[in-house]
C-alpha cells in the first residue's frame, strides 16, 4: 500500500481526521497534505510509525469520536432511512412473488390455460 493509500485508510476506514493523524504521526497537517498530493514524502521514522497506525487495531474512541458529528449522525440517519426504504421494497416483492407463485399453480392445475378442441 502506497503511503498515501495508507493515509486515505487512516482517514477513511478508521475515521481519523487529517489533524489527528498528522499529530500522531508527530508532523504537521501541512506536511500530511503535500503527501497527499505528491509534493512531499515522509522520512523512515514517520513511514514506521504510519506503518503502525495502519496496522494498529481499530480503536472504538475514534469511532465513538465521530459518533458526535453531525455529518456523521446525518450520514447515518440516511442509511438507516435507505435501509427501512430497501426492507419495504422487499415485503412488496415477496407480496408479489407470493401472487405470482399462486397464479401459475392455479394455472398449472387448469392444464396450462388450454381449452379442449
Amino acid at each position: 500500500m502506497s503511503t498515501k493509500d495508507k493515509l486515505f485508510f487512516l482517514a477513511r476506514k478508521k475515521g481519523m481526521q487529517w489533524g489527528e493523524i498528522a499529530n500522531q504521526l508527530g508532523v504537521s497537517r501541512q506536511m500530511v497534505n503535500a503527501v497527499r498530493l505528491g509534493k512531499k514524502h515522509f522520512g523512515e521514522a514517520v513511514e514506521e510509525r504510519l506503518n503502525e497506525l495502519v496496522d494498529a487495531p481499530m480503536s472504538t474512541d475514534v469511532n465513538q469520536s465521530n459518533v458526535n458529528q453531525p455529518h456523521v449522525n446525518q450520514k447515518i440517519d440516511e442509511l438507516t432511512n435507505q435501509a427501512a426504504s430497501l426492507s419495504a421494497r422487499m415485503d412488496s416483492l415477496d407480496a408479489r412473488l407470493a401472487t405470482i407463485e399462486k397464479l401459475l399453480l392455479r394455472l398449472v392445475a387448469d392444464g396450462g390455460g388450454k381449452t379442449g378442441g
